[in-house]
């Protein structure tokens, strides 16, 4: 009898631990994919002329980041106006069981205006 309480005991364990390992794998996909939704995006901000940079609402973005209504992921862009030509762009991804979001920051360099 004893045997068979401590075989259980042993077993529940195993389980409580699989379950924990799983959980925590899940949130490292789900930050992977942040980090890859915001560097892709603030990449792509990078592209843009500097002087037409502007900060953007949160969106609903799917794991490739893509707009989707029914996206586990949440996208916006914070930008600072740091000296006349120069601003901070801060991408923030928030992602599913997430604590805190992912947050990538650059700097952009305003040269002459394009006229």
């Amino acid at each position: 009898m004893m045997a068979v309480v401590l075989l259980a005991i042993g077993i529940l364990s195993l389980s409580g631990a699989s379950t924990s390992a799983v959980s925590f794998q899940t949130m490292a996909q789900n930050r992977t994919h942040a980090i890859a939704i915001a560097r892709t995006h603030l990449e792509g901000v990078r592209m843009r002329d500097p002087w037409t940079v502007a900060s953007e609402p949160a969106v609903a973005v799917n794991a490739e980041g893509l707009p989707a209504a029914t996206g586990g992921f949440s996208r916006s862009v914070a930008v600072t106006v740091v000296r006349t030509n120069l601003v901070r762009v801060a991408v923030s991804v928030a992602f599913p069981n997430g604590d805190a979001p992912v947050v990538l920051t650059t700097q952009l360099f305003r040269g002459a205006q394009v006229q």
